[in-house]
């Protein structure tokens, strides 16, 4: 879109995980099965999207990860299993990466965190969002949690909690998003 080659571009992400889960392991409890979509189109300076940031997270491969395992059948089959010290991993990185992240697309956007009318967070896990909004000191009613209705649906999630936040909070043409 930015090089001029396409006037819009479909983003589809799925995500799923009830295939790679067993019944015994927790994280089966919390992941589940889901699409979402949305289009990408050109729009006027300022407005759109603004600046990103990402960090490499090689450091959590141990926290969760696929296996390749041998089902009731003896067929290998792709397992999601989380690692022993999962808890401790994501907690030791969880809020430096949410930090590193949010302060880096507010960087790139030439923005502050005061500047920010609404959050979107990914919420992969139940008490995700509150931990966001704990963490940045931000108000709570400026984001929303779409974990209750789907649980962990991986990539699935940034298209899920934007278009609920589109139907469910009071958005302004002009506001700005993190």
């Amino acid at each position: 879109i930015a090089s001029g080659q396409y006037r819009n571009v479909l983003v589809v992400s799925c995500c799923t995980y009830s295939r790679t889960t067993v019944e015994d392991d927790p994280i089966s409890w919390g992941v589940g099965d889901a699409a979402s979509a949305f289009v990408v189109g050109e729009v006027e300076e300022g407005v759109g999207f603004l600046g990103g940031h990402t960090v490499h997270s090689a450091e959590t491969c141990d926290a969760v990860a696929y296996h390749l395992e041998s089902d009731r059948d003896g067929r290998p089959h792709l397992r999601i299993r989380t690692g022993k010290h999962a808890a401790q991993i994501l907690r030791g990185i969880s809020e430096r990466y949410l930090k590193e992240c949010c302060n880096g697309a507010l960087d790139a956007a030439g923005v502050s965190l005061a500047d920010v009318d609404h959050f979107v967070f990914n919420t992969p896990l139940a008490w995700y969002a509150a931990f966001c909004v704990r963490v940045l000191g931000v108000d709570r009613k400026r984001t929303l949690s779409v974990y209750p209705l789907y649980a962990n649906v991986g990539p699935a999630l940034l298209g899920l909690n934007l278009l609920h936040a589109a139907h469910w909070k009071s958005y302004a043409p002009g506001d700005l998003v993190l």
